[in-house]
């Protein structure tokens, strides 16, 4: 790290500190760091979107308590494990679509290889009849036509077998147990 002065201040009033020291010369490990980060794993590799939070471990060397998790770009608040690991937490509610993204560490300027963490598409959604009877089949040739499932009902409703629960008109009456 330099510092340079400012040829508008007195000597001494005003200095500003760059890292790495100029374009030209390489960053600098900060004091408390005696090794580059370099990331070894990733614990889970991957999520599928509509998963709940969840925290995200990276294993490897070099990581202090001072080190920080790059998670797609950004800066995450990281934790120094007991085993050497660094973690932080994941909130599913900022990923909207399938996505995969990469995950570093690094310590002040210096910053450590990255590996790829992939968020998995949603599956389809499933709907209440499948949730509830299990996955629906395809109608197979002995199944019946809704064409004549239909004619089948006008003609009980003609003889009287059939009567409709509710014929279109809202009832106003209310149940003994409710009040208004």
């Amino acid at each position: 790290m330099s510092n340079i002065g400012s040829i508008n201040e007195p000597e001494g009033v005003r200095k500003t500190s760059l890292t790495p020291n100029s374009v030209n010369e390489p960053a600098t490990l900060p004091e408390w760091a005696t090794e580059a980060p370099v990331v070894t794993s990733l614990e889970p590799t991957e999520c599928t979107l509509g998963d709940a939070d969840f925290t995200i471990a990276v294993s490897g060397t070099g990581f202090y308590e001072q080190s920080t998790i790059v998670f797609a770009g950004q800066d995450e608040p990281t934790t120094l494990e007991s085993d050497g690991t660094l973690t932080t937490g994941v909130n599913m509610a900022v990923w909207q679509g399938a996505d995969t993204v990469q995950v570093g560490v690094r310590n002040g300027p210096i910053e450590s290889n990255t590996l790829p963490f992939t968020f998995n598409a949603a599956p389809e959604a499933t709907s209440m009849a499948e949730k509830v009877l299990g996955p629906l089949d395809e109608p197979s040739e002995g199944d019946a036509d809704p064409d004549e499932l239909e004619d089948e009902i006008e003609q009980s409703q003609e003889e009287g077998d059939f009567r409709p629960l509710h014929r279109g008109k809202p009832s106003t009456t209310l149940p003994k147990n409710r009040k208004r």
